[in-house]
């Protein structure tokens, strides 16, 4: 009988360890998927104060329907966070690309195409 506990204890034991080791698993990924979100969310407001500022007249400090001097400074907007860092690739009157990057994930970055009216999400 005394055999037949320790089994049972030992098979506890184990599926105890696993349950810890699979929940932690899911949580680094969970907190890798929120550190994600947290960089598109960045970006799709930057591509919204990017439109807007294009809507702007020139008068007004906005773009007068161009995003060609359009910059983060513009919008008053700082680039870097502790997840990561947001780039503008390039600029002419009609887009502007926005790409956002994790810092502890050099593979995984999203791309951002802005249109006057609308954009692209690129992962």
């Amino acid at each position: 009988m005394a055999q037949q506990q320790l089994m049972l204890l030992v098979l506890a034991a184990l599926v105890t360890a696993f349950t810890i080791v699979v929940g932690m698993n899911r949580f680094q990924e969970e907190a890798d998927a929120a550190e994600k979100d947290q960089i598109l969310l960045m970006v799709a407001n930057l591509a919204t104060r990017a439109q807007a500022w294009y809507h702007t007249p020139a008068l007004l400090g906005g773009g007068g329907k161009s995003f060609a001097d359009f910059s983060f400074e513009k919008i008053h907007y700082r680039p870097a966070s502790a997840l990561g860092t947001v780039d503008l690739s390039y600029r002419v009157p009609g887009s502007v690309r926005i790409v956002g990057r994790l810092h502890n994930d050099s593979n995984w970055s999203i791309v951002v195409d802005v249109y006057p009216d609308s954009f692209d999400v690129t992962h």
